[in-house]
């Protein structure tokens, strides 16, 4: 293959992006790469903890997938905490 064939090949994925499978929010009825993130991290803890009774998926570890999930789900609802309606951010208001 030419070189030239190459950087043609990439800069067309660049432009048009890789297509990525999400599932859609139930609130905004838009598809989220948290919530997605939070099913899978979900199917992955329940295969962790059937993994201790099946011999073919000894190797998940339990704990690790389990902070995962806790990771997931505090993405997924803690990226739009609001008190009052107001949105709660880091930044300083001056």
């Amino acid at each position: 293959m030419d070189i030239q064939k190459i950087k043609d090949f990439i800069k067309k994925l660049q432009a048009n992006g890789i297509p990525v499978v999400m599932f859609q929010d139930i609130k905004t009825k838009e598809a989220s790469f948290s919530f997605t993130l939070a099913l899978i991290a979900t199917l992955i803890y329940i295969v962790a903890i059937f993994s201790n009774y099946f011999a073919f998926l000894k190797g998940i570890n339990v704990d690790a997938s389990l902070n995962f999930v806790l990771c997931a789900y505090s993405l997924y609802f803690g990226r739009k905490l609001s008190f009052n309606g107001k949105s709660v951010s880091s930044e300083k208001s001056e």
